[in-house]
């Protein structure tokens, strides 16, 4: 009896040791989700060519600064985003779905965008056409738009014009635009974003599936990854 009693005392200590690790690994697990990079899946094309549905990206939380945990106060920032950075943010006005697009307009900026997709910054061209833009695809054509030290892709499609807009943007908001110019609801639908509501700076892409129906966005068989995409920089 006293030896049952001694084996059944000694389970409950294993016991509480394994559920003791687990806990400490859930809680750093949380921990680095919440100071450093957490993973996002692409639900959309408006950021085609750069990136692409299904595209599983890391966000670098920490690029502009640390929240408190759970909620939405900064411990400090936001700050340091620049235009032509890809963030991922909350939706205006929805705390539940994030969304990527591409920073244009920073605080006190004026920024004019042509019906044909094409930039003005503060009275700057930022878009043309040059060697690095990609060839004329069916009805999409694309050009290149450069931000300081930083050039990219963005598309819009032939034939398809908008309408010539403008905006100051206000302190502490910034104007955001996807790459896909025609396919895409950005600042030009639902005004600018309030700056705290950036989650972070899309960093990585380190999974890319092709978009299928038939696919769970939780899993890529390897006949489907996109491999050249796989552990490519974000720009």
């Amino acid at each position: 009896m006293r030896w049952g009693r001694r084996h059944r005392e000694d389970k409950r200590g294993r016991w509480s040791d394994v559920f003791a690790s687990l806990a400490c690994i859930v809680i750093a697990y949380m921990f680095l989700r919440w100071i450093s990079f957490e993973p996002f899946v692409i639900p959309s094309g408006s950021m085609r060519p750069n990136l692409l549905v299904q595209d599983y990206v890391f966000v670098k939380k920490f690029a502009y600064g640390l929240r408190l945990p759970f909620t939405k106060k900064w411990l400090f920032g936001p700050s340091g985003i620049q235009r032509g950075d890809v963030v991922v943010f909350k939706g205006k006005g929805d705390d539940f779905h994030f969304l990527v697009k591409r920073v244009i307009g920073l605080p006190g900026d004026s920024v004019v965008v042509h019906d044909d997709g094409k930039l003005q910054v503060n009275g700057e061209d930022y878009s043309y056409v040059g060697p690095e833009a990609s060839q004329d695809e069916g009805d999409m054509s694309q050009f290149v738009e450069s931000h300081d030290n930083l050039s990219y892709t963005v598309q819009y499609e032939k034939d398809v014009y908008g309408m010539d807009y403008s905006i100051q943007v206000p302190e502490g908001e910034i104007f955001l635009m996807g790459d896909n110019r025609n396919r895409s609801m950005d600042s030009r639908y639902w005004g600018t974003l309030p700056e705290e509501r950036v989650l972070g700076k899309a960093w990585l892409i380190w999974m890319s599936c092709e978009d299928s129906e038939k696919l769970s966005s939780m899993f890529c068989p390897p006949e489907a990854i996109r491999w050249p995409r796989l552990f490519q920089w974000i720009r």
